[in-house]
């Protein structure tokens, strides 16, 4: 009925207000946004608004992880950038199916390599 799809509708839009407001609490502690790009691979991390890049630049390379999975879901492929130095933790996540750990480390390698930088 009409009153059932409006409680409906009313429940989703609440959801979808505690999400965005999450998010902005999680981009207030300058954690980053995960963008999951399934058509080219890849997951690219987000930048704090009003941060400057890598060097000044845009650093998308350094934010981007080259992902695969395979037919149930399961991690078999993860490339950070080659200048963060993560090759072991990436092989590691594949082997423990672990992509979160490896997203830790590359935000925080692109951290400390800005500070230097700065």
């Amino acid at each position: 009925t009409w009153a059932r799809l409006e409680r409906v509708e009313a429940a989703e839009r609440a959801r979808v207000e505690q999400m965005e407001e999450l998010a902005r609490l999680a981009e207030s502690f300058g954690l980053p946004s995960i963008d999951f790009d399934d058509a080219r691979g890849v997951i690219v991390l987000g930048r704090p608004a009003g941060e400057p890049g890598f060097g000044g630049g845009d650093d998308a390379a350094i934010r981007t992880v080259a992902v695969q999975h395979d037919e149930d879901g399961r991690l078999v492929r993860a490339e950070p950038h080659p200048s963060l130095g993560l090759w072991n933790v990436a092989t590691a996540s594949v082997e423990e199916d672990d992509l979160a750990r490896l997203l830790t480390l590359v935000w925080d390698r692109r951290l400390r390599a800005c500070r230097r930088f700065q």
